[in-house]
């Protein structure tokens, strides 16, 4: 990955999370041990890409970004229905997942990477008690 990164002009950095057996109780429940990123920063600049731009470096690099649910030009969701929309399995994005486990939330962010939040699942919470 780092020799990836320096191929195209090293001032790239990925933010992203490891996944898999023996990490953070393995909530998906995958057999092998990955990294999905979900963030790419110019580093000099000091500025987080766009999407499109994220996507295409994760691509040239060769590592998987996190699942995108819905993409969109505009937003018009209340928080009721984010808390709903945050509700699922995590095997409805990563087909290897367990089949019954339920995903934490969802992550909302600007198409330009600069207005991020989440919204947790409130059946994760209540199981996780």
């Amino acid at each position: 990955i780092e020799e990836k990164l320096r191929s195209l002009g090293g001032h790239l950095a990925l933010q992203g999370e490891i996944v898999g057996p023996g990490i953070q109780k393995n909530r998906l429940g995958l057999k092998n041990v990955d990294f999905y990123a979900f963030n790419v920063v110019d580093v000099p600049a000091n500025r987080r890409l766009s999407l499109d731009e994220a996507l295409d470096v994760a691509d040239k690099v060769g590592v998987q970004f996190v699942p995108i649910i819905e993409r969109g030009e505009s937003f018009g969701y209340s928080a009721d229905e984010l808390l709903e929309k945050a509700k699922g399995l995590y095997k409805d994005h990563f087909p290897d997942a367990r089949h019954n486990q339920e995903r934490e939330g969802i992550v909302i962010r600007s198409l330009c990477g600069l207005v991020s939040f989440k919204a947790i699942n409130n059946d994760f919470l209540l199981k996780e008690d």
